[in-house]
């Protein structure tokens, strides 16, 4: 990801964004400290989710399952606060039941 990271190609511009402009300068150095010390989830993290859900039976599997570092769990709980409450809005909560189980 650092590595493909583009610039504006008109640098000015970024003036326009006042003190914000600096912090576009560090995303890509934080992105990537966020990941040194060693809070990267590993990639069998992914595989044992993905088992531990396809092991559990239809109908009470999760929407989300929260797998990595540091605030996860919170942001799959606002995700899914704002999901539901957009699918209320429109009349959409049956989209969030789960299918019954067929023999």
């Amino acid at each position: 990801m650092a590595s493909n990271s583009r610039s504006p190609s008109e640098a000015d511009r970024s003036a326009g964004y006042g003190p914000v402009a600096a912090q576009f300068d560090q995303v890509i150095p934080n992105f990537l400290a966020f990941f040194a010390d060693g809070a990267a989830p590993a990639p069998k993290a992914v595989i044992d989710a993905v088992m531990t859900v396809l092991a559990l039976p239809t109908g009470t599997r999760p929407l989300r399952i929260p797998i990595g570092p540091r605030g996860v769990e919170e942001i799959n709980r606002a995700s899914a606060q704002a999901q539901t409450a957009m699918l209320e809005r429109l009349g959409l909560t049956g989209l969030l039941q789960r299918p019954a189980q067929t023999p």
